[in-house]
């Protein structure tokens, strides 16, 4: 019984992770589209390096992270 529920497990969150990965691809691909100083593997490769990221699973979900994320990295801003 513990192996079924370990297997469960185990695909449960497989398919979160893929369903962030397919998050971040769409949304890069949609934003490198509008914007053409956007290069889609460098959003795609900023996305990926941040945890919280890799885990959301809409698209408020991946703002909030970006967001938090880019404010964990600026280290000064004059205004």
């Amino acid at each position: 019984m513990k192996f079924f529920v370990s297997v469960a497990l185990f695909f449960l969150f497989l398919n979160c992770f893929a369903t962030a990965q397919t998050l971040i691809q769409d949304s890069c691909k949609t934003a490198a589209s509008k914007d053409p100083t956007l290069k889609y593997d460098f959003c795609v490769q900023s996305l990926e390096q941040d945890p919280q990221s890799k885990t959301a699973t809409t698209l408020e979900g991946l703002v909030l992270a970006s967001i938090t994320y880019a404010e964990s990295k600026t280290t000064n801003v004059n205004s």
